[in-house]
């Protein structure tokens, strides 16, 4: 499954993603991101998506 995160740093090892692209109905969000905690989810992060079926946290 090819997936592309987008995100931005709420502080020092913190980060809220801004998007996700993925191939795949089902989306695994990681607790850690290239060494930063995932604190927060934005608001348009599934914008565009046509169907999720699951996503794992």
């Amino acid at each position: 499954m090819e997936i592309c995160v987008y995100y931005e740093k709420i502080n020092e090892d913190s980060i809220r993603i801004k998007r996700v692209y993925a191939s795949s109905p089902t989306i695994e969000i990681p607790e850690f991101i290239d060494g930063y905690i995932v604190r927060e989810i934005g608001t348009i992060v599934f914008l565009k998506r046509k169907s999720i079926y699951l996503i794992l946290f």
